[in-house]
């Protein structure tokens, strides 16, 4: 199952860099091991505002809850998505978007976000 498939043009884009690349580059140590941050899951390192600011590039982003006042539904607990907004320049409205949760964000009492699904976070052990 793929959901995520490559573009034809990032499939090629990859296989230049590869072959374009040094071989010593695949080889290289890097000071800090990734296995070692590869415990943790993406929800649980990156927080919202973070990933707002990478959904929504420019200078005021926020999550929504920020503005949950305006905006009924946003503030579900239980539910594997990020709503993320970006105010006008002129603060007369925003942009809003809408995107699945990093796995290991919390969406509930002892539960993660998994694969766009809220689950008991025993599912998930490192």
């Amino acid at each position: 199952d793929n959901r995520f498939p490559w573009s034809k043009c990032s499939k090629e884009a990859i296989q230049k860099t590869l072959k374009n690349a040094s071989q010593d580059c695949l080889r290289r140590k890097y000071q800090t091991s990734l296995q070692s941050q590869s415990r943790q899951l993406p929800g649980e390192v990156v927080n919202e505002k973070e990933f707002c600011t990478f959904q929504l590039p420019g200078s005021s982003r926020q999550t929504c809850k920020d503005y949950s006042y305006e905006i009924p539904g946003v503030d579900v607990p239980d539910r594997c998505v990020v709503v993320c907004c970006k105010l006008y320049p002129t603060g007369d409205g925003m942009t809003r978007g809408e995107s699945t949760a990093l796995d290991g964000r919390p969406c509930g009492d002892k539960k993660i976000c998994l694969l766009g699904k809220c689950e008991p976070k025993d599912k998930h052990s490192p």
